[in-house]
């Protein structure tokens, strides 16, 4: 495992944990392999944020598309 990932000062040992098991799971993969899965999570992140999910977040630049049939159903003005 890379020297840098093995220990963070700053943080919690719940993330630390997440640190060490993420570096693991990357460590002997080559770069293409390491490429290709973080593309994979980029592809579940879309499908459940913008698919499945309905975004009620206004801070966020894109209104879903379900959340926004919804409010022109007339769903906002009630």
């Amino acid at each position: 495992m890379t020297q840098s990932l093995k220990t963070q000062s700053w943080a919690t040992p719940a993330s630390q944990e997440l640190i060490t098991r993420i570096a693991s799971q990357v460590d002997n993969k080559s770069a293409p392999d390491v490429q290709s899965w973080i593309e994979e999570l980029a592809q579940e992140n879309h499908r459940l944020h913008d698919i499945e999910g309905i975004n009620l977040n206004p801070a966020t630049n894109i209104l879903n598309p379900r959340a926004e049939k919804m409010l022109a159903s007339g769903m906002s003005s009630r």
